[in-house]
């Protein structure tokens, strides 16, 4: 179920505050963002602008390829270059590339 929420000062501007639009998260008990940003544009857009997101409702982005994952993916397709890694999944390489994995995971850095 959504929740909208309709302001009473309908073409006025607003002041926000953190802890009004604390407020409207608590009632609306969302849990995404995404549900945020449908039931009260205003309120979202102006949290955004002010890097409030993060206190008012947290990502739920969890790192997708650990290096355990991808060590697993190499062996499992018998991948022995960074080259072919890239070739077979490039989020996977980028995850290695960023954080520096290549030998750990037993690739060899050879385009």
């Amino acid at each position: 179920m959504i929740l909208v929420i309709w302001s009473s000062t309908v073409g006025k501007k607003t002041n926000w505050t953190f802890e009004m639009i604390e407020g409207i998260v608590r009632e609306g008990k969302f849990e995404s963002r995404t549900e945020f940003k449908k039931a009260s544009p205003n309120a979202y857009q102006f949290a955004y602008n002010r890097e409030w997101l993060d206190r008012l409702i947290p990502s739920k982005r969890v790192n997708h390829w650990t290096r355990q994952r991808i060590r697993e993916l190499v062996k499992k397709y018998n991948i022995t270059t960074s080259g072919q890694l890239r070739k077979f999944n490039r989020n996977a390489y980028e995850a290695c590339r960023r954080n520096d994995w290549f030998t750990q995971v037993g690739l060899t850095t050879k385009m």
